[in-house]
């Protein structure tokens, strides 16, 4: 067996904060990790392609010396700017256990005693590229000197989606005068269902089935949120950035992320849950999403992201692999991680007692529930009393009830009704050795699901 791995995917596709490079770099990867390599080692072949996708490969092997194809492959990634790290070991169809763990190990192995590249030299005769800061810029595009890895990147990025050829995806978020949102989606303990599979021939099934219903999902998502679009030939106002095996990562208007996510998750579950021995029941899914200014750089959106997935993935552990969601609504310029995010602006001091201002991640079906709430509120209280509990709130349990008890003081019969029937299921309560409170949770989730145009939107973004 041959295992072929590329090094550092994410610093490969984030290594800039221009949209259209990371789009191209995407492509690049894809092309090669999917369509590239299965052209090579065509599957069922004896030298075939068992599963590829996100950056990972194995293929049926015999040797332990680069054959021709392989030498190809290789060089396609190097060409590009990518580092991939490949090991061989035999396969023995009796232990297919086994042997998976051999050449993993392996893979390891040489990753470990891989040489470091040197960093290029400095020079005050050249200019390095402007957008990963790496290689020696060799040309220009958009207005920035670039190497040339960065220019095959930004070349790439308007040809078609794999699979969504038929689609014109919006890519020009940066001009628009609205919040966005930046999701990155995986599988839950995937790595636990591989590892039960017992042959070669379950692991290809295993990895082209989940493909499949990723992608079909996906597909069906689009269509089903963005019917009119479709219909009149028109931009769709989400880009997919990565969808190779359970990875997904894609950027989207705020107000259709939350609607989008939960029909992926749903639509996911239930396809899966058609083939319960092949997935052990069946795929769930965790999320992050950063909801933030068109203009904050997206590499840092996609670091905070995958602190929110890492956050997702965590609680999804602890409910027994259930699909669960975090999000965060970026207010100002930090970089930081959602855990320090959150130590800071969502935990306050009421006497000796901690207060947090938030129940997130969410389960989808808590997800469901929270939108709907979120609608209720908004019915509620008027734009700026919404706005307006975020202080109210900071000031913590004591305080807060009070001037919460005012407002209400203040509504009309019906209106007062509707608001204790939310703060009976979203007020304060003790939860976990702390005061817990998910009202600002709806406030944001109110604002974001609001579904407001924007002032202005780029009128040809689409590839």
């Amino acid at each position: 067996m041959l295992f072929i791995d590329v090094d550092g995917i994410q610093s490969y596709i984030f290594s800039t904060n221009k949209l259209k490079t990371i789009m191209g770099a995407s492509w690049i990867l894809d092309d090669i990790n999917v369509v590239r390599t299965k052209e090579m080692f065509p599957p069922g072949g004896p030298a075939g392609v068992i599963y590829s996708g996100g950056g990972n490969t194995l293929i049926r092997y015999s040797g332990d010396e680069p054959s021709a194809e392989l030498s190809e492959l290789l060089r396609l990634y190097r060409e590009h700017g990518m580092s991939v790290t490949w090991a061989c070991a035999p396969f023995d169809p009796s232990d297919y256990q086994r042997s998976m763990r051999d050449v993993r190990r392996r893979l390891a192995r040489a990753k470990v005693n891989k040489r470091n590249t040197l960093a290029s030299a400095a020079s005050p005769y050249f200019k390095l590229c402007e957008l990963c800061g790496r290689e020696y810029a060799e040309g220009s595009c958009d207005g920035s000197v670039a190497c040339r890895t960065c220019l095959h990147k930004y070349r790439s990025a308007d040809r078609p989606l794999r699979g969504l050829e038929s689609f014109r995806f919006f890519s020009n978020f940066g001009a628009v005068d609205q919040m966005v949102a930046v999701v990155v989606m995986d599988g839950n303990g995937m790595s636990g269902k591989i590892d039960r599979l017992q042959s070669l021939e379950e692991l290809a099934d295993f990895s082209a089935s989940t493909e499949s219903i990723i992608r079909k999902a996906f597909l069906e998502g689009v269509e089903a949120r963005f019917p009119g679009e479709i219909e009149s030939g028109s931009i769709i106002p989400i880009r997919p950035l990565i969808m190779g095996g359970d990875d997904i990562c894609f950027i989207t208007l705020a107000h259709h992320a939350f609607p989008f996510v939960e029909g992926l998750i749903r639509a996911v579950e239930e396809k899966s849950s058609q083939f319960p021995r092949l997935f052990r029941n069946r795929i769930t899914l965790s999320a992050g999403i950063l909801f933030m200014k068109s203009s904050y750089p997206f590499n840092f959106a996609h670091r905070i992201a995958e602190s929110l997935l890492r956050s997702a993935k965590k609680a999804s552990r602890d409910r027994e692999q259930a699909s669960m969601v975090d999000f965060h609504v970026l207010l100002s310029s930090s970089g930081d991680v959602i855990d320090q995010t959150r130590a800071r602006e969502y935990e306050v001091r009421d006497g000796h007692d901690l207060c947090r201002l938030t129940r997130r991640p969410y389960s989808r079906e808590g997800l469901v529930d929270l939108m709907e709430d979120a609608g209720l509120l908004g019915k509620c209280l008027a734009g700026n009393k919404l706005k307006g509990l975020r202080p109210i709130l900071r000031r913590g349990r004591s305080e807060s009830l009070l001037e919460l008890n005012k407002m209400a003081a203040r509504m009309t019969v019906e209106r007062r009704d509707a608001f204790f029937a939310l703060t009976g299921r979203h007020g304060w309560r003790w939860e976990g050795a702390r005061w817990c409170n998910s009202l600002l949770d709806l406030v944001e989730v109110s604002g974001l699901c609001a579904g407001k145009a924007g002032k202005k939107e780029a009128g040809d973004g689409a590839h």
